[in-house]
């Protein structure tokens, strides 16, 4: 999504202070969450993500000369509220039969001193869920990790076929919500991608095209960092609470957020590029819509599964 916005400014300085600024904020509730008794576990967990933020932010920006926050500040905020509407759709769609406490244990523990507050908590994680995707993505790519990943060109495939699988995964996760609700978050990047290679903006099955497979492998890498670092976080959080044992999830659960990952990047494109090439009036039906998706899944308990 490198063409949503100019550099807006540079400083190096910046990113120095980022770099501090989350280095001390994850020290910070590190030593709370050890030994401050009124730090609790949803606290230690928004401070500490949000300091990994920082400090990625902060490094990849040394590293290539600009980074999410820094340069493009405008695009991590629209990716801000992007995530807080798709990590709302899918709080509301996934609870009932298809319970997120029943995926991962540790989001069904109501625990602290400030129970009240655990809405707040989950609105400052949601907030944050895509673009902790893109930062992970980013550093990744600054490590030079898959640089040489060439394969075969697929030329020839076409949108239909990727449309069809979308639509498949769609429908059987309906059908069967509990045994393969999983299907569900792999639907909107196939369902979508096909969409955004008509458009002329960044897709990953032009990418098949070309041979490139880059930027797939750095997606589905984010997204198992992704649930990595979130479950290192909050199970140290757990620990502190008591929790420990509660908190862990089986090593294939894993696996599935590697599509979660390629759909928020498929999605927040398509997002993106319907926002460039919107009227006024269109944009502000999006932020009608995605706000009243926000306020539907608080309405229903979406923003207390933490």
């Amino acid at each position: 999504m490198s063409t949503l916005l100019k550099p807006a400014f540079e400083h190096p300085k910046l990113a120095r202070s980022f770099l501090l600024l989350g280095l001390g904020g994850f020290l910070f509730s590190l030593i709370s969450c050890v030994n401050g008794p009124l730090f609790f576990l949803g606290g230690f967990l928004v401070l500490a993500w949000w300091s990994c933020i920082f400090v990625m932010d902060g490094w990849v920006y040394r590293q290539r000369g600009e980074s999410l926050l820094i340069t493009f500040p405008k695009r991590f905020f629209f990716l801000c509220f992007w995530s807080l509407v798709f990590c709302s759709f899918w709080a509301l769609v996934h609870r009932g039969e298809m319970g997120l406490s029943r995926f991962l244990p540790f989001l069904s523990h109501g625990v602290g001193l400030f129970p009240p507050a655990w809405p707040v908590v989950s609105l400052l994680f949601f907030l944050s869920v895509i673009p902790m995707f893109f930062e992970l993505t980013d550093l990744l790519d600054t490590s030079g990790i898959f640089r040489s990943v060439d394969g075969a060109a697929l030329g020839r495939v076409r949108r239909t076929p990727v449309l069809v699988a979308g639509g498949v995964c769609l429908v059987l996760s309906m059908i069967w919500p509990s045994t393969l609700f999983p299907l569900l978050w792999a639907a909107p990047g196939l369902l979508l991608d096909p969409f955004n290679e008509r458009w002329g903006a960044e897709s990953l099955l032009s990418d098949v095209r070309l041979g490139n497979y880059r930027r797939f492998g750095l997606l589905l890498l984010s997204g198992l960092s992704f649930v990595v670092l979130c479950q290192s976080v909050v199970f140290f959080g757990g620990v502190r609470e008591g929790m420990g044992a509660s908190l862990r999830i089986p090593l294939v659960w894993y696996l599935l957020f590697l599509p979660l990952a390629l759909s928020a990047f498929v999605s927040s494109v398509t997002l993106v590029t319907l926002w460039e090439r919107s009227r006024v009036w269109v944009r502000g039906l999006l932020i009608l819509a995605g706000a009243g998706i926000v306020l539907f899944s608080f309405s229903f308990g979406g923003f207390n599964f933490l």
